[in-house]
C-alpha cells in the first residue's frame, strides 16, 4: 500500500476510524502508528501489545471497518 500521511493523533481521522481503533486497542495495545492511503481511503494501523511487545497490523477503511 503507497500510505502517504503519517498521523501523529487520532483527532486527524474521522469518528469511525478512531472509534474502531480504541476498540481495537483497548487496555491490550498501545498504538505504533497511523498511516493513510489517500487514494485507497484506507488507514493501517500499527499496535503494539502491552503484555509482550509483538505487533499488530490493521487496515481500517473510512468506516472503520477492517
Amino acid at each position: 500500500f503507497p500510505y502517504t500521511t503519517l498521523f501523529r493523533s487520532l483527532g486527524d481521522l474521522n469518528q469511525k476510524v478512531q472509534d474502531a481503533i480504541k476498540a481495537i486497542a483497548g487496555d491490550a495495545y498501545d498504538i505504533k502508528t497511523i498511516e493513510f492511503d489517500a487514494a485507497k481511503e484506507l488507514t493501517r494501523v500499527t499496535f503494539v501489545s502491552k503484555a509482550d511487545q509483538s505487533e499488530k497490523v490493521v487496515v481500517l477503511n473510512s468506516e472503520g471497518q477492517e
